[in-house]
């Protein structure tokens, strides 16, 4: 037999062996990488993947290339190995050896994955039978511009006295004295990270792990939410425009694509690149400051871009739903700017040893002038002050994340509580919708007079059930 056709028949032999023994490896793989799958989820990235709706994940692809590559061709190896030396005596047929083979392939299914089990999306699909989305009643809006500042890890806990020596928070409450708070704004189980904070308060329901995606890795998600309507959508009907700044990088945990899919135009997202390119300072010593080239953003920098944006855009005819992230308070100890460390800290040391202490006084310090500088302009805009969630490393059991609502109209608390999912139809409240029993999403409106039995039970299941795998859910991805 010609040599180039041996040549290439035990190419293709080989070959043949590696596929097959890295469907053998590839639910180990699955298994390392995302946890126990189900077949459920499995169908429902398929569905995204064929819909051009993931984007690669340059990690997730090359330890996939690498557990392909490697181990298949190191078993195919060791198989041919010991098959030429011990098992071609027992004349096993090609057929016979890749039914063996498929046999493995299903064990190895069983034991890594859960393809086998039904994904239990059971009758008490919290979301599904609370999730509301009425139309408005009303809509009376007065053009009002409207400011969302989300503060990292902001908490009431750093109003200890006996914790910290001081209340820090007070310069917002002592020099910016006609605002409102409610007094427990409380944490929904899982609500920690960013982005959920983001969709929960401007969408009202959750961003819950998605198919065998944590919510970290929402970011691989092109369409984010494309068959839910959220606060910026309800704006841009308006003829709003709304402007997106952050500290962070805009691709991190999927904002960049949840504001793509939700009516904020890149002209109009400014995240440390994109404000570096337009020369604002950037730091080694901020947040994420040594992972990036151009460095990270303090707050008192992001505030006064956001500053200078309202002043671009403040004589258009149009109004402004403006959304402002900080990073300087991150866990565990900040990221304080060391300019305000070395004016307000007479310890020559402190560039070095300060802890989160330092770092929410120089925070609320260059919030509260950003504040009065808003202030200062005269124009007619309310300002939202929340805490992202609340801090990691609070180890009291009774606190709430901080809030404050400085309006230019009076309103009332209906209750003493909330969560950020009460967010969503509250500030469309402030934007002048009103909603059939104040309930939008998951969130009931803390303006509106509601029945505060149904409430608190309603906010028990919801702290018990919100975790649950949820059908109505996945749908809310789903184009129609």
């Amino acid at each position: 037999m010609d040599k180039k056709i041996i040549s290439l028949k035990n190419f293709l032999n080989f070959f043949f062996y590696i596929f097959l023994f890295f469907l053998v490896f590839l639910p180990f793989w699955f298994k390392k990488k995302f946890g126990e799958v189900y077949l459920d989820q499995f169908i429902f990235h398929l569905e995204l993947l064929l819909q051009g709706n993931l984007v690669g994940d340059a990690q997730v692809q090359e330890s996939l290339y690498k557990w392909s590559i490697i181990t298949s061709t190191l078993a195919t190896t060791l198989y041919l190995f010991i098959k030429k030396k011990y098992l071609n005596n027992f004349n096993i047929s090609k057929k016979k050896e890749t039914i063996y083979f498929l046999i493995f392939v299903f064990l190895s299914l069983g034991y890594n994955t859960a393809f086998f089990k039904s994904l239990n999306f059971n009758e008490n699909d919290f979301i599904d039978k609370n999730y509301v989305f009425n139309e408005p009643i009303k809509i009376e809006n007065n053009k009002r511009n409207l400011v969302l500042i989300y503060v990292e890890s902001l908490d009431n806990f750093f109003s200890d006295k006996e914790i910290f020596g001081d209340d820090l928070l007070r310069p917002l409450s002592v020099e910016i004295s006609n605002g409102i708070s409610i007094e427990n704004f409380y944490q929904l189980p899982g609500y920690s990270f960013t982005i959920n904070s983001l969709v929960s308060t401007q969408c009202g329901i959750p961003a819950k792990p998605l198919g065998f995606f944590k919510e970290s890795d929402l970011k691989n998600i092109k369409n984010f939410l494309p068959n839910i309507k959220c606060l910026s959508d309800f704006t841009n009907d308006l003829d709003y425009i709304n402007i997106f700044l952050t500290s962070d990088e805009i691709e991190n945990f999927g904002v960049k694509y949840f504001l793509n899919n939700h009516n904020y135009l890149d002209k109009n997202i400014y995240d440390v690149k994109k404000l570096n390119k337009l020369g604002y300072e950037t730091s080694k010593n901020a947040w994420r400051g040594t992972k990036n080239k151009y460095g990270g953003m303090h707050d008192d920098v992001l505030f006064e871009a956001s500053l200078n944006i309202i002043n671009e855009i403040k004589n258009n005819q149009k109004p402004f739903f403006l959304t402002v992230y900080t990073l300087d308070t991150h866990s565990p100890r900040g990221y304080p700017n060391q300019n305000c460390l070395k004016s307000k800290f007479s310890n020559i040391n402190i560039i070095n040893d300060f802890n989160i202490k330092h770092s929410v006084i120089c925070t609320v310090e260059s919030l509260k002038q950003f504040i009065l500088n808003l202030s200062n302009l005269n124009e007619d805009i309310d300002i939202v002050i929340l805490g992202d969630h609340s801090y990691p490393q609070n180890f009291k059991t009774e606190t709430s994340i901080y809030n404050k609502f400085i309006l230019r109209e009076k309103k009332v608390f209906n209750r003493s509580k909330m969560n950020h999912l009460d967010l969503f139809p509250s500030l469309l409240s402030l934007l002048g919708y009103e909603i059939k029993d104040g309930r939008l999403g998951l969130g009931f409106n803390i303006f509106n007079s509601v029945d505060l039995i149904f409430y608190n039970e309603f906010i028990l299941n919801l702290d018990k059930k919100i975790s649950g795998k949820s059908k109505k859910y996945l749908s809310f991805w789903k184009n129609d």
